[in-house]
């Protein structure tokens, strides 16, 4: 799995590239809690590039959720194809995010003025 990280002026764009699996699920975690430690604070995380997440990926953005909140940050997820939107809905994580078809409308979520 690659990630790969785009700044904007708001948040940043934490693109997926590859499966999130038990193997690679360690260095998403690493990653996100270090950019959250970093005073990353508005995620959007890009699955367009990703065509898997298993138990421990799910674990690691609830990881990131839970940090996120405790700093009134926000994640917003996009790009989910039909088998990682499954996993969502099965384990119920669609109710926990918001989650976008495309990078454009999530975007445009976290751009709004609250």
């Amino acid at each position: 799995m690659d990630i790969i990280l785009q700044k904007m002026e708001e948040f940043l764009i934490v693109e997926l590239k590859g499966k999130v699996n038990t193997l690679t699920s360690p260095i998403l975690e690493k990653r996100l809690l270090e950019l959250i430690t970093d005073h990353q604070h508005n995620l959007l995380i890009d699955f367009s590039q990703s065509d898997y997440i298993s138990s421990a990926g799910l674990r690691v953005l609830l990881i990131a959720l839970k940090q996120l909140k405790t700093v009134h940050g926000r994640v917003v997820l996009c790009g989910q194809n039909k088998c990682v939107k499954e996993v969502f809905d099965i384990t119920g994580f669609s109710q926990l995010f918001k989650i976008f078809p495309t990078r454009a409308e999530a975007v445009k979520e976290l751009t709004q003025v609250s």
